[in-house]
């Protein structure tokens, strides 16, 4: 493995010099850079970036936490993010909770032991406010992403959803839907979004008249499994809604599953209104889904973009901001005028 030493040696220049080079510590001519530089590629010499860091007192590696790596809308929001910390020359390093508390917090403590410069968090509501204020305390800033804290010392990147899930709930009401249930995520402490989109399809409900019936709200865990058991107790309720506004991909897919598995069509039998655009993630997906489109790669650069602004000093004494991106409301075929019928289930499907 090529040395330092070997470097100065290729380049024609002192072993200070390139150390300079490297650390940026002192000023070197661009044709000596250019040198040092060239004889590195050309010798393959891999920097020691523990001993640089080190030296400048910079990690230059940005911590990323998500709540599953396998859902599309988490892995497109990693491209986003990475795609601005490349363009700034640091490295990320991510962290998988798989959804939990415990997860959550230890990765928090691990990324901030190891000197992140900065962390981005989309939560499955582990952090607190009280631990952001410690990581900012620390040096630390914080950005989250889809998720917001109520005096946080944090930035935040989310959708604007709820007006547009207003305007989704009067689309079905345009219609003639009057009974629309809804399949909602977990509304416990720390899912921000899953609260808020349950409030927006309540206040949907209430600007267009219609009637709030408890039995018509079920919490399908922002999972495909929760999404089809939801589903399936809607199915067997004595009076079937005749639209559901399911408020994720996952638990969207899992709802259609258990309508096919029943032997009931979308919309002839009942309409969907989703969130989430499966269709980028299952092109093969044979309901064309009425929903809204999230920009989940522009979530990740904007929460990347605000995070470098903390790190350069930009916006270091600025309070905290909170950035709403639009979601997108797409119509397909999932959606149509009810229709009068009386449906026989099956006990068990």
């Amino acid at each position: 493995m090529a040395t330092m030493k070997d470097v100065a040696k290729r380049a024609g220049v002192s072993v200070s010099t390139v150390s300079h080079v490297l650390s940026e510590t002192k000023y070197v001519s661009p044709r000596l850079r250019e040198s040092v530089l060239k004889a590195m590629r050309e010798l393959n010499y891999q920097r020691n970036q523990i001993a640089r860091s080190l030296k400048r007192n910079r990690s230059e590696v940005i911590g990323l936490i998500v709540p599953d790596l396998t859902t599309p809308f988490f892995t497109s929001i990693v491209d986003g993010a990475e795609r601005v910390v490349d363009a700034n020359s640091y490295s990320l390093i991510l962290g998988n909770s798989r959804g939990l508390h415990a997860k959550e917090l230890q990765y928090l403590t691990v990324f901030a032991e190891r000197c992140v410069e900065g962390l981005l968090v989309t939560s499955c509501g582990g952090i607190t406010s009280n631990r952001v204020i410690e990581l900012r305390s620390s040096g630390i800033p914080v950005v989250l992403i889809d998720q917001f804290l109520p005096d946080c010392e944090a930035d935040s990147v989310l959708t604007d959803s709820r007006e547009a899930i207003i305007k989704g709930i009067g689309y079905l009401a345009a219609l003639g839907h009057r009974r629309i249930a809804t399949i909602s995520g977990p509304v416990e402490r720390g899912f921000f979004t899953s609260k808020e989109r349950l409030e927006a399809y309540l206040e949907g409900l209430r600007r267009y008249g219609l009637e709030e019936d408890s039995n018509l709200i079920l919490n399908g865990g922002f999972s495909k499994p929760g999404g089809k058991r939801a589903m399936k107790q809607l199915i067997g309720s004595d009076n079937l809604p005749t639209a559901v506004f399911i408020a994720n991909g996952l638990m969207t897919i899992g709802a259609i599953e258990a309508l096919e598995e029943a032997g009931l069509s979308v919309p002839g039998d009942i309409s969907i209104l989703g969130f989430d655009d499966i269709h980028d993630w299952f092109p093969g997906m044979r309901t064309s889904i009425t929903t809204f489109r999230q920009p989940s790669f522009e979530m990740g650069a904007q929460a990347a973009d605000l995070l470098f602004r903390r790190i350069r000093g930009e916006s270091k004494d600025a309070p905290p901001r909170s950035v709403r991106l639009p979601v997108k409301f797409i119509v397909r075929d999932s959606c149509a005028p009810p229709r009068e019928r009386t449906l026989e289930v099956r006990a068990g499907t």
